[in-house]
Formats: C-alpha cells, structure tokens, sequence
C-alpha cells in the first residue's frame, strides 16, 4: 500500500473533490494525506485524510481588497497581474508548506500550479499525478477556460490561448519556484520554457475529475488526460432539521449560493434576490456569503417567511429538491447541481466560471450572461423566468443528471491511480 499525498491549495470547491477521491484511496488501504488550508480541516479528517495545513486562508484572500480586485478583473492581463498581487506576499510559504507535506510520500497527486507537486515528487522519489478540476489542458478543440473561457475560435487560437496561458503563468511563479527549488529541494534550475514540458517529462498520467457529459474530452487529450467524471462524496453530511422542515413547508425553493467567493457588494446581491424572488412569489434558500452579517442580508426580509438562510448547504441533498439554482458557476457547486438535476442561473465572477456557464448553456440547462458583481434584480428575475416558464431545462438537467451519476469519477480515477503505482518505478529516495 502506497503513502499518497494530495496538494490542494484553494477554497471548498478545490479540496471536497481531491478529499473524495482519497476517500477512496483510504478504502482501498492506502495512507491518504492533504495538504489543504486549516479552514477545511474537518472537511478532510471527516474523508478519513490526515490533514497537512496550509499556513494562509483563501477567504481572508479573497476578501481582502487585492482579493476583491483579482476576482473582479474582466481581461486576462488584468487578471494576472492582480493574481500576482494577491499570490507574492503568500507564494513562498505555500511552497514551503508543499516540501513539508511531500516528505515520506510514494505519489503526489497536484494540480498543475507552477508544477509543486512535481518539484516535490522529483525531490522525494516519487511517482506524480496532475489532477485538473476543470478542462484546462491544451487542446485546439477550445479556448483556454481562464484565459478564452472556452470559447471556440478555431484550431490554432483555441490552442494559442492554452499556450499563451501556460507561459503567463509560469512567469508569475518561476522566479519563486526556482529559488525554491534550488534553496529548499536541493533540485537544478529548470531549463527555460514552459513548466508544462517539465511536467510531461516527470508526471505520470493526468486526471480530470470533471464528467465527460459536460466537456466531452477533445481527440488530443487522447493518451494524456483520462476524464473521469466529477468526484463526489461516497457519503453526504445530513440536512439540519430547519432546512428539512423549511423545504417540506411549501413548493420546491429556489437556491441561491456563491460559493467560497466573497462578493464585494453583498447588499446588492442580497438586494437582487429579495426583490427579484418576491416578485416571482418563489421561496429560497440562501447560503450565507462567508463574510456577511444579518444587516448585509436585511433585503432578504421582504421575502417575509419564504426565506431560510443557512450558514452550510449540504448540496447533494438539497439541489434534487430545489426547482432552480442561482449560483456563481463554480466547479463543485455546479458538479452538484448538475448531479441533483436542477437547472441554474449562473452569476460568474472570475477564473474559469465563464467556461463552466458556456459550457451548460450549450446544454441547454442554464442561463448565464450576467456577472455577480452586475447582477440586479431585473436581470436575475428574467433569467429565472426562462427556466421556470419552460419545462424543457429542467427536463433537459434530469436527464443530464442521469448520465453524470453513472459516471462513478471517483471509481474510474482511484483505479487509475493504482494501475499507475503498479505500472511505474519510482527514482530512489534522495537524501
């Protein structure tokens, strides 16, 4: 059996999907690790993962004013050059946090992110999986999801975007990881180039824990990413008996989430969904925004009794009994949806959420088109009242729900991993 450590360095929707798939692992004997931040501690003990903290919380980031300013750029050199902002003070540490985590492990598994995982691999001996939560790897089948949002303009740009993407992003980490690498590993300096060739060279294959239903694998991943379907929890946290009786005291409700992402005018969003929902006579269910108070959410009150807002959603539970979704097009809150068969409204605010809402809207299972910092209360009641005049996308997500959950992503990539470790010979141990 094979000590495996797993790298996630982001908010919930980055680390619930990687925790599952070491549930997995842990079933199957493996010693399972995560290097995760301390605010989803619980969340990765309860997957039976041994925590290793990341010294930084991603939503005192993002609600920082640099974070505010990141998740607010449109263009994409707007976009880098705040990452930047927000990363420079923090990149070390993680780094640090990352050799720490990697010592004594068989296999890294990481997503690509300036290529820690291989740096840490190649330093300890072991074997190295790159894992991605959204299609990210360079295709000429679309645009990069960050930097085109998935848009189609044809072979050579689709592919330029990937490629343009993959060198602006190394030029963010590589003087660190370099210095690191040297300073901490005790590793060579990296040829010049793309730390993608880097990673093709040292990593074994990659996975994409997203569902092949949505984003249906471009010919040219064939042979270097194995889409496997989205990695859901084995086992679902139960529903608080207030959200239980809220939802069996009237029609199905409308949920509304943003995620881990901290909108920077939560009046205004609370603002858009009271008037907005009042006026269509719906109930809701609210996920509290991480960082807001009762006063942030006071708009709410014109929806009178028709409003619960809950601090945890257990969504697995909760989207099957919800007549729509409104929520920022996050991988693991839209994963969820699409599996509990709910048709949405997505309000993206950055990274790659404007892929995600392209892509469902081609399915023909969400309206999309209004960004979360403009959204309004005319807009969202429009984009509600084409889903729920219509009974075509909500039986169009019924049927999509049925393809994803057979998918078993979670199965399909713990067998791959372990015909990796059987398959391979790590390098001997350094030190």
């Amino acid at each position: 059996m094979a000590d495996i450590v797993f790298f996630a360095y982001g908010s919930r929707g980055d680390v619930q999907p990687p925790a599952a798939l070491g549930a997995e692992l842990v079933a199957r004997g493996h010693t399972v690790r995560m290097l995760a931040p301390a605010r989803y501690a619980g969340l990765v003990e309860a997957a039976g993962l041994r925590v290793e903290p990341l010294r930084f919380d991603p939503i005192e980031v993002l609600a920082s004013d640099a974070g505010q300013r990141w998740q607010a750029a449109r263009d994409p050199f707007t976009f880098y050059r705040r990452f930047r902002e927000v990363t420079d003070p923090l990149l070390r540490g993680v780094l640090d946090d990352a050799a720490a985590a990697g010592e004594g492990a068989d296999l890294v598994l990481a997503p690509v992110m300036g290529g820690v995982g291989a740096h840490v691999a190649e330093a300890v001996g072991a074997a190295n999986i790159v894992f991605h939560l959204q299609p990210g790897e360079r295709t000429t089948a679309f645009c990069d999801p960050l930097l085109g949002s998935g848009r189609r303009l044809g072979p050579f740009v689709n592919a330029a975007t990937h490629d343009v993407y993959a060198q602006a992003s190394w030029a963010l980490f590589r003087p660190t990881v370099t210095a690191w690498r040297r300073e901490r590993l005790g590793l060579p300096d990296l040829p010049r180039g793309v730390v993608n060739r880097y990673l093709e060279r040292v990593s074994g294959p990659m996975l994409g824990g997203f569902s092949p239903s949505v984003v249906p694998p471009p010919r040219d991943w064939a042979g270097r990413l194995d889409v496997t379907g989205f990695w859901f929890d084995a086992e679902n946290p139960a529903p608080a008996p207030e959200l239980v009786s809220f939802v069996a005291g009237g029609p199905p409700p409308v949920y509304v989430g943003f995620g881990s992402m901290v909108p920077a005018q939560v009046r205004a969003v609370a603002r858009a969904v009271g008037v907005a929902l009042s006026r269509l006579r719906r109930r809701v269910v609210m996920l509290r925004p991480p960082t807001a108070t009762d006063a942030d959410l006071e708009w709410l009150g014109v929806l009178g009794d028709d409003v619960l807002v809950v601090d945890e959603a257990p969504h697995a539970w909760l989207f099957p009994r919800c007549v729509a979704a409104v929520h920022h097009g996050g991988a693991g809150t839209l994963a969820q949806a699409v599996r509990g068969g709910v048709p949405q409204v997505l309000c993206p605010q950055g990274a790659d959420q404007w892929f995600w809402a392209r892509a469902l809207e081609r399915l023909g299972v969400a309206v999309g088109g209004m960004p979360l910092a403009r959204i309004s209360s005319e807009g969202l009641a429009a984009r509600l009242r084409l889903l729920l005049d219509d009974d075509r996308p909500a039986r169009l997500a019924r049927h999509l729900a049925v393809r994803v959950g057979s998918e078993d992503g979670v199965r399909v990539a713990a067998d791959r991993v372990e015909r990796d470790l059987a398959g391979r010979r790590t390098p001997a141990r350094r030190g």
